[in-house]
């Protein structure tokens, strides 16, 4: 009888630590959601402000008003001053097939200080995903530090991801480029250390916030060199959690998501990150 009641009594305890083991198990769909997401919104942002920065720096273009860059056909329209990007569906740098076109239209010099530059699009694809919002970009000037200072505001970015049914995500960011005061004069890569804070709600309902630690975008690298980004999801099991670029692993798309002791390596691929 007294086996009979040990044995009652240690089953009980297991069914107990069984239980407990289970309530502690934490779904991380919506930190791997919001991650996926906010890589996207990120990219495809970062992609214009780069792409303007090419067209600035294009000698052909400046001189014949039409040029190619990265599979877009940009036309500088002077007397709108303006850029116009246009996409076919040709693969570019970064192995994406953009579609359809955003123009770039400037109140004064890209280089006045207090410029500012409107981004407008038209049925403009990155990739799979529908690119929507108000874009603009602003140049802040040289600080005493001769470093060039850009800030890049999104406001009512909407992103309609093609690979999972259309499903919305929504932005706003304000971020700063800096970069050395001599980079749009001199030979070689321009190179822009940027941080910056982003919001919004993902593709599958969660809110999220991000900071920017850092990020390395030589704009000649289709992908982000480095740098973190932090992200907060208050209504996730986990609420914190950090995507790394991983320094000096080159110019690759490999990135890295911690949340607490889990960790997931992925690219920065549309399969990748549809969910």
């Amino acid at each position: 009888m007294k086996k009979l009641h040990r044995l009652f009594l240690f089953l009980s305890i297991l069914v107990v630590m069984i239980s407990c083991h289970k309530n502690t198990e934490v779904d991380l769909k919506p930190n791997i959601n919001v991650a996926n997401d906010v890589v996207i919104a990120e990219c495809a942002f970062k992609y214009i402000f780069n792409m303007i920065v090419k067209a600035q720096t294009d000698a052909a273009l400046k001189a014949n008003h039409v040029a190619r860059i990265d599979s877009a056909q940009v036309t500088y329209n002077t007397n709108e001053d303006e850029f116009v990007f246009e996409y076919s569906g040709k693969m570019c740098q970064d192995s994406a097939r953009r579609s359809g076109k955003f123009e770039a239209e400037f109140d004064s010099s890209f280089l006045r200080p207090g410029s500012a530059t409107m981004v407008l699009f038209d049925n403009y694809y990155d990739g799979t995903d529908l690119i929507n919002g108000m874009d603009s970009i602003v140049y802040n000037g040289i600080t005493s530090g001769n470093r060039m200072v850009f800030t890049n505001y999104v406001k009512n970015g909407m992103i309609l991801k093609g690979l999972t049914n259309n499903a919305m995500i929504t932005w706003s960011s304000e971020n700063q480029f800096i970069t050395n005061a001599n980079s749009f004069t001199q030979p070689g890569d321009i190179i822009f250390l940027v941080g910056g804070t982003c919001a919004g709600i993902s593709s599958k309902g969660y809110r999220f916030s991000a900071s920017l630690d850092s990020l390395t975008d030589n704009i000649n690298c289709p992908w982000i060199l480095d740098g973190i980004i932090h992200l907060v999801i208050p209504d996730a099991g986990i609420t914190t959690g950090t995507v790394d670029f991983i320094t000096n692993d080159g110019c690759n798309n490999k990135m890295k998501y911690t949340f607490e002791e889990n960790t997931f390596y992925l690219w920065k691929n549309s399969q990748y990150l549809k969910n």
